[in-house]
């Protein structure tokens, strides 16, 4: 793609011939609309702690791509009226801390509001609490 506008950001890339060395610069902005935070487990096995909620919460699990350290997970009521996908991936970031980071991803624009993704996001907040922030910070970082 060269120079083609994707919504606020774009992919671009050029090619200049400097002296007879090309110089190629490709620049990439992210323009899938992103949310992640941190949340508490009690259980070892993401999988098991996590399947029923997010079955609840009408997402479809994916067993190919899910293992018991990473659940990952898209929205069912993709039809034909295709509006967005939605994707939800759960990992450990710290498992001796029982901590894993929760991402909602879509492919729609990031700057856009109201979103599919930001609505996965918010049920999912409901369901899956955010870990306190206080929680993150030992008194000797603050």
């Amino acid at each position: 793609m060269r120079g083609r506008r994707l919504g606020v950001t774009c992919l671009c890339r050029w090619r200049r011939p400097v002296m007879g060395v090309t110089i190629f610069c490709e620049f990439l902005a992210l323009v899938m609309a992103f949310f992640q935070y941190l949340s508490e487990v009690e259980g070892d096995c993401l999988f098991s702690s996590f399947t029923s909620v997010l079955e609840n919460a009408g997402l479809h699990i994916s067993n190919d791509f899910s293992s018991p350290a990473q659940i990952f997970a898209e929205c069912k009521n993709v039809g034909d009226n295709y509006q967005s996908k939605v994707n939800v991936l759960i990992s450990w970031s710290d498992k001796s801390k029982r901590e894993c980071s929760v991402e909602v991803r879509s492919d729609e624009p990031c700057l856009r509001r109201d979103t599919r993704c930001e609505k996965v996001h918010s049920q999912l907040r409901e369901v899956i609490p955010p870990k306190k922030l206080s929680d993150l910070f030992t008194p000797d970082q603050v």
